[in-house]
């Protein structure tokens, strides 16, 4: 989640569906449900509220 978290906010070119691979997750809506579980955003939101 640690890497996801800082491709969210160092890559803002790359997709979340790019991020979710290059972290070894190979479905985009498995990596969205985990990311939100965890930490209680989606990961777009999480990137629109760190980048703002």
């Amino acid at each position: 989640m640690r890497k996801s978290k800082e491709l969210l906010v160092k890559e803002p070119n790359l997709s979340v569906e790019q991020i979710g691979h290059n972290v070894g997750v190979n479905t985009n809506s498995y990596f969205i449900s985990t990311f939100k579980s965890r930490e209680k955003l989606t990961p777009g939101k999480f990137r629109e509220i760190i980048l703002q």
